[in-house]
């Protein structure tokens, strides 16, 4: 991976073709096409996706566009440098599509950089691959928050207003179905409420938002995708797709919201503004990275920085001293500065310059093994565990069902694997990254995930010899007891009480399982819920995300039912 490479894949995302892209950047289009499936290769990712006659890029394309953009804009502030950095904390919870917002956003902090060297503003926006972003809020130390708000919160910028549209697909003279894009909680509603206000249907949430374009164009019935018109002009710029403006209009004003109170930081963010005011109502126009240095000469110079001795970090390289020695060379008289002093032991660093190009070879690392859990969720494939208990009631495994059939039925294409185990070794499989969602039983109130329903109070059902499930089973770990038998499944323990011993179970389970045999609450009373969780291990792909939103669809309001039932 090369700056270069990384340059030339940047103009090929915010250009309608390769070919233009190409003439933007100034190669023939099969140097292009070399830089990108070169990156693809290296990094075991499928950067671009087909969408009728555009080609665009997917998920995987626009994670890597924010962390080479952001990779790029360092360098860049690297070769006018003045010594001292200020950071500047740029994030915005809206989904990262090219929309409009992010495409002044770019020019902005690169024009701010070119005013004030000293200023390093990087910008975020959310993505299912970017990583310590909170959608709902943004990084916690974050200066600059760029968000859909209330026009009348106190300190907020306005910067433009978002029309919507509708984006039509299918055929049909029936009420449309209705898609809504990725969008923070707040405005999700606010749309549902003007569905609701127009006698449209309540639209359902569309996780992947770039494939949504072309499964809309294969819509049979008649569907539309509401959507600000900023997040989608990038992806229909081509024309396959019907573009209608909402009658009545509906408009989302798009703020800048200054967190930091430190006055330094609030004047680099007050002008990052002005500046982006100012390019908000031009016509993007794609940016061109023209990168000083390679990133292998930078890495060459951290690791010579690290280690003082052009020995051991020529070793560490796998290079020869002659080759790094050119490759600091290069490096300074590009600055125009010496980086260290040379001593009979080695070197020592005397330029701050060598703090940013650390900072630049850990993105470089980081990009490098990020792509290997973005490689990882890009597959067509998701896997989800779950517990017994999740499967064994009817009313239960019923939701479970209708929640799985909305998921393949928006992604067709995607396989789904269910592995069952107990829920200990659920827990383990998140943590190592080998499931990305689990399903089971575990007390209420007690460890993070989401909750799905109600399984009631820890009962015991039968009076004789007591038979539990296996230790590492969410019932026998809240139960706390032990038995002489234990180790069977839960039909199993449910038939032995049947024929005259006595086992543990949830009041929705015990129903189910041994609906003739009195159920006995645990004193003190010990409630049971099914829950999702989710790895810790990488961020959840689209597809998994979409996987969690159907399934609290399916089981939304089921306690209410549950306990109209009882």
């Amino acid at each position: 991976m090369e700056a270069r490479q990384l340059a030339q894949f940047l103009m090929a995302c915010q250009c309608a073709s390769h070919q233009e892209a190409a003439l933007a950047a100034g190669v023939s289009r099969s140097t292009l096409s070399e830089a990108i499936a070169g990156l693809e290769a290296e990094l075991g990712l499928t950067l671009f996706r087909r969408s009728g006659r555009a080609i665009l890029p997917g998920p995987a394309g626009r994670w890597l566009f924010q962390e080479a953009a952001d990779l790029l804009g360092l360098i860049e502030a690297l070769a006018r440098f003045p010594g001292a950095a200020q950071p500047l904390r740029i994030v915005s919870p809206l989904r990262f599509m090219f929309g409009r917002l992010y495409r002044a956003s770019v020019p902005a902090a690169r024009a701010l950089n070119a005013q004030s060297p000293a200023i390093l503003p990087r910008i975020r926006f959310a993505s299912p691959y970017a990583a310590g972003l909170d959608v709902a809020g943004g990084y916690d130390d974050a200066d600059l928050r760029l968000a859909y708000a209330d026009l009348t919160a106190p300190g907020d910028v306005f910067l433009f207003d978002d029309d919507w549209v509708a984006v039509e697909g299918g055929t049909g003279d029936g009420p449309p179905e209705i898609w809504l894009p990725p969008l923070p909680e707040g405005e999700s509603a606010r749309i549902r409420d003007y569905c609701r206000a127009n006698g449209l249907p309540d639209p359902a949430p569309v996780e992947e938002d770039v494939g949504v374009l072309a499964r809309l164009g294969q819509a049979r019935a008649r569907t539309w995708l509401l959507a600000p018109y900023s997040l989608v002009a990038h992806g229909v710029a081509g024309g396959a797709l019907p573009v209608h403006r909402l009658t009545p209009p509906l408009t989302s004003p798009v703020m800048a919201q200054v967190l930091s109170r430190e006055p330094a930081t609030m004047a680099a963010a007050e002008a990052f503004i002005a500046l982006i005011r100012a390019r908000i109502d031009l016509p993007p126009e794609p940016q061109l990275f023209a990168p000083a240095f390679t990133l292998r000469d930078l890495v060459a110079v951290d690791r010579l920085a690290k280690t003082g001795n052009t020995t051991r970090a020529a070793r560490h390289l796998n290079i020869t001293q002659p080759a790094l020695s050119a490759a600091l060379a290069r490096v300074e008289e590009t600055l125009g500065r010496p980086l260290f002093r040379r001593h009979s032991r080695g070197v020592t660093p005397v330029d701050p310059a060598l703090d940013l190009i650390a900072e630049i070879a850990a993105r470089i690392a980081g990009i490098t093994q990020e792509a290997r859990h973005v490689a990882l969720q890009e597959r067509q494939e998701v896997v989800i565990g779950h517990s017994a208990a999740a499967m064994l009631c009817p009313e239960i495994a019923g939701k479970m069902a209708d929640g799985l059939a909305e998921w393949q039925r928006l992604l067709p294409g995607v396989k789904l694997r269910l592995i069952e185990a107990p829920a200990r070794r659920l827990d383990l499989m998140l943590r190592a990254g080998e499931l990305g969602i689990a399903i089971f039983d575990a007390p209420e109130g007690a460890g993070p995930g989401q909750r799905l329903c109600a399984l009631g109070r820890l009962c015991q059902i039968g009076t004789g010899a007591l038979v539990l499930p296996a230790e590492d089973e969410g019932i026998a770990m809240l139960s706390g007891l032990r038995s002489g038998v234990q180790g069977a499944s839960l039909p199993l323990c449910a038939a032995l009480a049947r024929a005259g011993g006595a086992t543990l179970l949830p009041e929705r389970l015990a129903r189910a399982l041994a609906p003739d045999l009195p159920a006995h609450a645990l004193q003190p009373a010990r409630a049971m819920i099914l829950r999702t969780s989710v790895t810790t291990d990488r961020s959840l792909g689209e597809a998994e995300q979409l996987l969690l939103s159907c399934l609290r669809r399916a089981f939304a309001g089921d306690d209410a039912s549950d306990q109209a039932a009882r």
